[in-house]
């Protein structure tokens, strides 16, 4: 990365700073069990900081969505009739949901920002559904994993609709694991 497209030294600092204040969260979280809720909180600090210093064009797929969502925030749904619409008709939907959330605050920022909540919601149900079935520390270390994996969180930078659909993906697991019959964690090995 040359100098003219780095981020400058304050979002470098600001960057570092709620990264490893999300990585401190987390280590927390995993070593001493202080609650679900930091999980979410680190989770959430981590993406919002990726936000803040990642600052990718929007171009290719993802302009193409978002000008059809702004087409249809103005009320034409002509975008409809391009081949790319043609080819991949299921991009309507993303295209309508990013209309919806771009009805609430007209920037890409809004969706970076839903994107962050639903990956940091993601992070929880991993470890909500993994401690169904495993251990405690086991789930903890499985949703920390997922918190900091690197491509959830530059997914949150771009207007994907990945953060969305793994966190429906999720709660859907989550909603079956629940349902089901519960299976007690594994007992303590005792050293």
């Amino acid at each position: 990365m040359n100098a003219a497209s780095s981020p400058p030294l304050a979002a470098q600092r600001l960057l570092h700073w709620l990264f490893f204040g999300a990585m401190a969260l987390a280590g927390c979280w995993v070593l001493f069990g202080a609650g679900i809720y930091m999980a979410g909180a680190a989770a959430l600090l981590a993406r919002a900081a990726v936000i803040l210093v990642l600052h990718p064009p929007v171009i290719s797929d993802f302009a193409v969505i978002y000008n059809a969502s702004q087409d249809i925030l103005a009320g034409d749904f002509s975008f409809q009739h391009s081949s790319y619409f043609q080819t991949w008709p299921g991009q309507t939907g993303q295209a309508v949901l990013q209309a919806l959330l771009l009805r609430l605050w007209n920037s890409p920022a809004c969706i970076k920002l839903v994107n962050c909540l639903a990956g940091a919601g993601t992070a929880v149900l991993v470890y909500q559904t993994a401690r169904r079935f495993f251990s405690e520390t086991a789930a903890r270390a499985a949703g920390a994993l997922y918190a900091f994996s690197l491509l959830p969180l530059t997914m949150c930078a771009v207007l994907s609709n990945h953060p969305l659909s793994t966190f429906f993906t999720c709660l859907a697991a989550y909603l079956l694991a629940s349902a089901g019959a519960r299976i007690p964690p594994p007992p303590p090995r005792v050293i």
